[in-house]
C-alpha cells in the first residue's frame, strides 16, 4: 500500500520513493532535512489506523512498522564545497557567495551526488581545523576549495599545496606559529582533480581558465595542504582560485556559477 505515515514518535521501516528513486530511510515527528529523514505537518487526515497510514499530496512512501531503521542501499555521496569569510584588505569576500550559488545550483542539475557548502574563517588555526572536521564528518568523494586572487582573471586551477606559510596576518589579526604547516609535514602534496580534462572542457566553452602551481603562502595554500593531509581525504582534492571581483569583465558572477559546475561535472567524471 502506497501511504505517508504521520505525527509519530515511534520509527519505522520506510520505502520511498522519490523521482522514481527508491531509498530507505528513517522517519519520525519534528523532522525533514532532506537527508533521509521524514516529518509531516500537523493535521494530517488519518486513513486506517491498522496500516498507520496518512493522506500525502507528493512523495508516496510504503511503511512498515519495525523496532529499527534498515537501510539497504549505500549513501549517497558529498561533494565538499568550501570559501573564505573576509580577511585584512578583503572586507566582502566573493568566493562565499559563490559556493553557497554553487551548490544550490548543483543541487537541481546533479542528482547523484549531495552538496554540502561551507564557509570556512580566514584564520590560521581554525580554516585547517575546520576543513579537517568536515572531511571526517562528511567522507566527501570531491572536496573542491575556492578562494580569491587579486592576480586571477578567470579560474586558476591549483595543482600543489605547499608546507609552507606567510607571516601574514589573518582574519582576527593572529599570525602563523611557524613558517611551516606541518613541522614534519612533507614539502607538498598534489592536488587530485582531474587538470587536464578540467581545462579543455573550460576552453571549449571559452570561459578562462589557466593552471598554478604555487597556490600562494596564505590560508588558501593552507586549507588544500591540510585537505590534501587529512586522512579522510576524498580521492580528488583541488583548490581553484578566482578574481576577487565578479563582476566581469573576464569573469561574472553567473558564468563563474556555470564554470565551477563543469569543474564539478568533470572533476566526478560526468
Amino acid at each position: 500500500m502506497s501511504c505517508y505515515f504521520g505525527k509519530t514518535t515511534r520509527l519505522f521501516r520506510v520505502h520511498k520513493w522519490y523521482s522514481g528513486q527508491r531509498l530507505d530511510c528513517t522517519a519520525y515527528q519534528g523532522r525533514d532535512d532532506n537527508e533521509g529523514e521524514i516529518s509531516l505537518p500537523a493535521g494530517w487526515s488519518h486513513l486506517q489506523s491498522s496500516k498507520n497510514c496518512f493522506v500525502a499530496p507528493h512523495w508516496f512512501a510504503y511503511a512498515l512498522l519495525m523496532p529499527r531503521t534498515l537501510s539497504s542501499l549505500p549513501p549517497t555521496p558529498v561533494v565538499l564545497l568550501t570559501g573564505f569569510g573576509p580577511f585584512p584588505g578583503m572586507p566582502e569576500n566573493v568566493s562565499a557567495s559563490l559556493v553557497r550559488a554553487v551548490a544550490k545550483h548543483a543541487r537541481c542539475s546533479i542528482k547523484s551526488h549531495k552538496f554540502h557548502a561551507t564557509i570556512l574563517p580566514t584564520e590560521w588555526s581554525a580554516a585547517p581545523d575546520r576543513v579537517t572536521a568536515l572531511l571526517s564528518r562528511l567522507r566527501p568523494t570531491l572536496s573542491l576549495h575556492f578562494g580569491v586572487a587579486h592576480n586571477a582573471d578567470g579560474f586558476r586551477i591549483e595543482t600543489q599545496g605547499a608546507n609552507v606559510c606567510r607571516l601574514a596576518p589573518d582574519a582576527v589579526g593572529r599570525e602563523p606559529r611557524m613558517p611551516v604547516l606541518l613541522e614534519r609535514g612533507p614539502s607538498s602534496y598534489s592536488a587530485s582533480l582531474p587538470v587536464d580534462a578540467i581545462v579543455k572542457r573550460l576552453r571549449a566553452l571559452s570561459l578562462p581558465v589557466s593552471v598554478s602551481h604555487d597556490a600562494g603562502g596564505y590560508l588558501c595554500n593552507a586549507v588544500l595542504y591540510h585537505a590534501l593531509a587529512s586522512q579522510a581525504a576524498p580521492s580528488r582534492v583541488g583548490f581553484i582560485h578566482i578574481p576577487t571581483d565578479l563582476s566581469g569583465p573576464m569573469l561574472t558572477f553567473d558564468v563563474a556559477i556555470q564554470g565551477s559546475l563543469e569543474i564539478i561535472q568533470t572533476a566526478l567524471g560526468h
